[in-house]
């Protein structure tokens, strides 16, 4: 700083000829080499004719220098000639700009932040502003809990008065709370209050702190911390709480922070008496039946919070957007009794102007307009916006999906909804080969066009090869809205070859042909009934069968050379409900679906499955939610005929319980000769079990990643013994429900899936064939 005012000083005086006023006939500028004549002489403000005085030159030298744009300038004048000359030099350009070290915070952030600043690649460069914003970002870091970290640049000058910046960044490590102290409490303990907050003590060899990471100190935490605290008093009805102060002490080191807050804790309140009032548009019984708050309970602010927000989404839904709700208090000190009256300003009830659609670069406007239930000109109906939300996040055409609405100007009744979307891919053409449980290798081409061209429609023709298990080829086509109040129809045709011996202990294999077709029918915005017709052709390849299947083979079997033929035409019924929030990655909701398949009595195959698949998901905070899960299933033949073993449930592998092999569970066959006897699967099917999900550690970008603990239970079991099987019991058998527990990666990676499973039993018998590790490649989960 010193020497760019010396600098100053010298330029001012730097004038030869007379000290007085002259007539300026010239301007000369020399040294100019980005900046324009004509910006240069903006600057400047004298022009040719003018009289100008050294003090006048001196301005100009100062808007020069104030510009940013010059880091040395001389003025020079000649009385006799009239000529006023400016000698300059330009600051460099910015012609390299580069960041190292920094992983916490993207170099695209970062980019932003200086470009905000002027300071980027092509930008005059400014020194003070570069140390300015240099140590700014070291501020950052620290409120992010990173108290060592460091921010250096480094300026290396470049021919034609240019420079490289780069920002050498050592971010340093976050510090961890070493302790968190609490004082001026009485009622509750430190270790309840701390209990509800969001950072927490560092703990010694604590696995689930090392995964959660809430030991790590940052200001905005920090913060919420603060509210947190504030919330448990408030809710527990203690009103005149207060904070008072909170202390921030730093190690030496700067690697722990040792926290103190300073409290006044008060005594709790009791609500006296709760009225509604205002103008209740109406709807009276309704608007008081929410509000929950009664006399003689204590106070708290969650619960007032609670009954507004009721309030609102009722007034929204009638047309009221912008209702005002408010709370006035009515306090107490002596008795310590607070009255509450709960005051609605409904205004004006509102209406849709109109939709705007954006974000849509394939997908037909009609296609995301066909999915809205809140329609232009009617009244807006939160439930209807979110329910809006809810169907085009469930057509999985889109990543994302953001609803908003605005307020048109000049209007107090009157709301333009926006949908913002970004699509998924839609079409892939693709050749994959992976590893699957069950089978191991795979090869798979696959084409698939979904949302086709825009307009909703799906296709899909996929050709794969699980090692020696499988082959198969399959059409797909499906138009969600078949007709204009939204029947879909669904084509699907299929060839495949199975070898079960490949991946079970079964030693048969099938070819099958065959497809159909399925009409789907809405029933509300979250249910659907569908009803479709398949046929089915397959030959049954099999060696030394055990009594089950030869017993199936003599009562239904047509022999044709070295197969066994049936053909079935199979009539399926199904009722789905769905409230989750997405398709994939879902993490709110619940879906349940009842199907029935039943074959038609002049088919080969006579027989009936009704298996009933539910999830329901419970978010937990930020981050972390559970899924509960079941999936039940029972088949049978018609009379006294039994459900065709093709046909039978298995338990075992990703799909039911992991830890368990595929197929490894469930009832024995009873062997014809000397061979043991193998699992066959069974008629009935129970599965059930719950995932938390918790955020990926170590991860960024934590959207296209899952990690999760689970618990599996549940196997397969058989009403139909032989009377030659001593081992087979009838019935659904609880000791023999098994269990499993491990944990799990999911990764969405823009060329394919990946699933990483590590699952044990947790009651292994002898003959259960288990798979501690399993993983899939490209394989939709």
């Amino acid at each position: 700083m010193i020497k760019k005012k010396s600098l100053l000083f010298l330029s001012l005086i730097a004038y030869t000829g007379s000290s007085s006023a002259m007539v300026v006939k010239k301007i000369e500028i020399e040294g100019l080499q980005r900046v324009s004549i004509g910006s240069a002489l903006n600057l400047i403000l004298v022009e040719q004719g003018d009289d100008v005085s050294q003090g006048q030159i001196g301005e100009a030298i100062k808007r020069l220098y104030q510009s940013g744009l010059f880091r040395d300038i001389k003025a020079y004048t000649d009385a006799e000639s009239g000529l006023l000359q400016f000698q300059i030099v330009e600051q460099p350009s910015i012609s390299v700009l580069d960041f190292n070290g920094n992983k916490a915070v993207s170099t695209d952030i970062l980019k932003q932040v200086f470009r905000d600043a002027k300071i980027q690649e092509g930008e005059v460069f400014n020194r003070s502003n570069l140390d300015q914003l240099s140590y700014e970002l070291e501020r950052q870091y620290a409120a992010l809990g990173r108290y060592n970290a460091k921010v250096e640049a480094v300026v290396t000058p470049l021919p034609r008065n240019r420079v490289k910046v780069e920002l050498e960044i050592d971010e340093g490590r976050v510090a961890r709370v070493a302790s968190i102290d609490i004082t001026g409490n009485s009622v509750f303990s430190d270790q309840e209050l701390i209990k509800a907050m969001n950072m927490q003590p560092t703990r010694s060899g604590d696995v689930l702190q090392m995964i959660t990471r809430n030991n790590r100190y940052s200001s905005e935490t920090a913060r919420s911390d603060q509210e947190a605290l504030t919330a448990y008093y408030l809710d527990r009805g203690y009103i005149r709480f207060e904070l008072t102060s909170t202390q921030v002490a730093i190690s030496l080191d700067r690697r722990n922070v040792h926290l103190t807050y300073n409290l006044r804790e008060g005594v709790p309140y009791t609500v006296s008496n709760v009225q509604l009032t205002g103008e209740l548009v109406g709807d009276d019984q309704k608007l008081r039946d929410l509000v929950t708050i009664k006399s003689g309970e204590l106070f708290s602010r969650q619960k007032v919070s609670d009954v507004q927000k009721a309030l609102q989404d009722r007034l929204t839904d009638l047309g009221y957007a912008f209702a005002q709700i408010n709370t006035v208090p009515d306090i107490d000190d002596e008795k310590r009794l607070v009255d509450l009256t709960i005051v609605i300003e409904p205004g004006k009830r509102t209406y849709v102007r109109k939709v705007n659609v954006t974000g849509n670069e394939s997908t037909n406007d009609e296609v995301i307009r066909r999915e809205l239930t809140q329609m232009e000109g009617a009244l807006v109906s939160g439930k209807n916006i979110q329910t809006s939300k809810s169907r085009l996040e469930r057509t999985g055409y889109f990543k994302t999906v953001e609803v908003s609405t605005s307020k048109v100007q000049n209007t107090d009744d009157q709301v333009d909804l926006n949908i913002n979307v970004a699509e998924a891919s839609d079409g892939i053409i693709k050749g994959s080969i992976g590893y699957a449980d069950p089978g191991g290798i795979f090869y798979s081409l696959e084409y698939t066009q979904k949302n086709f061209r825009g307009s909703g429609r799906d296709i899909s023709i996929v050709g794969s090869q699980t090692a020696n298990y499988e082959k198969s080829l399959e059409l797909t086509y499906t138009n969600p809205y078949f007709t204009l109040d939204g029947v879909s129809l669904e084509y699907n045709a299929f060839l495949s070859e199975e070898d079960y011996s490949e991946i079970s202990e079964n030693d048969y294999g099938t070819n099958n042909w065959g497809g159909g077709f399925t009409f789907g029918y809405p029933i509300s915005n979250d249910d659907r009934l569908s009803y479709g017709i398949g046929y089915t052709n397959t030959n049954l390849y099999v060696n030394e069968p055990p009594l089950e299947i030869q017993e199936f083979i003599d009562d239904y079997g047509k022999k044709e050379g070295a197969h066994y033929a049936f053909e079935e035409v199979n009539l399926n019924l199904a009722w789905t409900r769905s409230t989750l929030n997405g398709t994939t990655f879902a993490n709110k909701g619940q879906y349940h679906r009842v199907s029935v398949q039943a074959s038609m009595p002049f088919s080969d195959l006579e027989y009936y499955k009704i298996t009933y698949e539910g999830k329901y998901y419970q978010p937990i905070s930020d981050g972390y939610f559970l899924k509960f899960r079941s999936k039940l299933g029972y088949g049978s033949g018609y009379g006294d005929s039994t459900l065709p073993f093709l046909k039978n449930y298995y338990a075992g592998g990703i799909s039911t319980l992991r830890g368990f092999s595929y197929g490894g569970l469930g009832p024995y066959s009873t062997p014809s000769t000397n061979d043991d006897p193998s699992r066959i699967g069974g008629n009935i099917l129970l599965n059930y079990g719950v995932d938390f999900y918790f955020p990926m550690p170590l991860v960024e970008d934590k959207s296209q990643f899952r990690s999760s603990f689970f618990i599996d239970a549940g196997n397969v079991f058989t009403d139909h013994c032989l009377s030659q099987n001593a081992d087979c019991t009838e019935g659904v058998v609880w000791d023999d429900i098994r269990y499993s527990y491990g944990i799990e990666f999911d990764w969405m990676t823009p060329i394919a899936p990946l699933r990483f499973i590590w699952g044990w039993p947790v009651d292994r018998r002898k003959d259960d064939e288990i798979q501690t590790f399993a993983f899939t490649i490209g394989y939709n989960f």
